[in-house]
């Protein structure tokens, strides 16, 4: 088992040549074994168990329980401070299949582990009718995200308060985390591939030095869409000139 794991582990990875036998089973039947693997683990799919279940994600799901109140006392509550606009939490796999237990959504996944990269975002909407939870995910690098489920709040709260940690002594809040893995470090060790919008991600918590880089990079953005918006009237103008001759 711990060589084909390893071999699903690296078999995204373009420096890594793999034995054809190996590489065959990484992408096919070692997928599935490691999906029931980690179904044991984390108690979801074939093998629940809501204590199982919530071991491995009642920590995360009572931080993602506040969030989404915090988001909808931002949008109600007026002078109600507003926190950042997107939180990252980085996990393993068997943590992101017992989320997609939560959510109702582990049957995307059709019975093999979440590929590397795969993510399960869940966003806060809000109407005249109310707020809504919409559930998104990819699976795999070169997947686009996709909507697989929406919930009104209410609906989304009761269904994962099962899975939420029973204490919150046991919860690592955000506002006592003593250090900020920043973006911008994120992205030097991630390396110059990473293609992500900084800046959905400001917050309260940036550095001066964050700071300095998002505003250099929206004067960039600003030259560029001057500069982009006289090509665009230059050209209809041309065009217009041609089509009067």
């Amino acid at each position: 088992y711990s060589l084909f794991e390893a071999a699903i582990a690296e078999v995204e990875n373009p420096l890594v040549r793999l034995d054809g036998a190996l590489d065959k089973c990484a992408r096919g039947e070692g997928r599935k074994a490691q999906y029931r693997s980690l179904s044991i683990k984390s108690g979801v799919g074939s093998e629940f168990s809501l204590p199982r279940a919530r071991a491995a994600i009642g920590s995360l799901m009572a931080i993602i329980s506040k969030n989404a109140d915090d988001a909808v006392k931002a949008d109600t509550v007026e002078d109600m401070k507003t926190g950042p606009r997107v939180r990252v939490y980085y996990t393993h796999d068997h943590n992101v299949l017992g989320v997609a237990q939560v959510l109702g959504v582990i049957d995307e996944y059709k019975g093999i582990n979440p590929e590397f990269s795969s993510a399960i975002a869940i966003e806060t909407w809000s109407s005249s009718e109310g707020f809504d939870i919409k559930v998104v995910m990819k699976d795999g690098v070169e997947k686009p995200f996709k909507p697989v489920a929406k919930f009104r709040f209410l609906d989304f709260k009761k269904r994962i308060s099962p899975y939420t940690a029973t204490s919150d002594e046991d919860v690592q809040w955000d506002d006592q985390v003593s250090e900020i893995y920043s973006f911008a470090q994120f992205g030097k060790d991630v390396g110059p591939d990473l293609s992500v919008v900084k800046s959905a991600l400001t917050g309260t918590d940036s550095t001066a030095t964050e700071r300095g880089s998002r505003t250099l990079t929206y004067e960039i953005l600003l030259v560029f869409f001057m500069v982009l918006t006289v090509v665009v009237v230059l050209v209809r103008r041309r065009n217009t000139y041609t089509r009067m001759y």
